[in-house]
């Protein structure tokens, strides 16, 4: 199996250091929808729609770079 750090954010149009930054802060953003979400499951009347919306978000993020 050949490793290529390169390959697949050229197939996006990126740099490696662009698409690191990219998936860095992404997954910040996951993170924080996570402590949302798992607040809400103590505390049903805190953040009813933020973790979604987070996600919802990043959903169109990720389809906008796929096109």
């Amino acid at each position: 199996m050949k490793l290529s750090f390169t390959e697949h954010p050229k197939e996006l149009g990126e740099t490696y250091l662009q698409h690191l930054l990219f998936a860095l802060i992404f997954s910040s953003k996951i993170t924080l929808a996570l402590m949302f979400c798992l607040i809400h499951a103590v505390l049903p009347f805190m953040f009813k729609t933020t973790g979604g919306t987070i996600i919802n978000e990043l959903s169109e993020t990720i389809n906008q770079r796929r096109s």
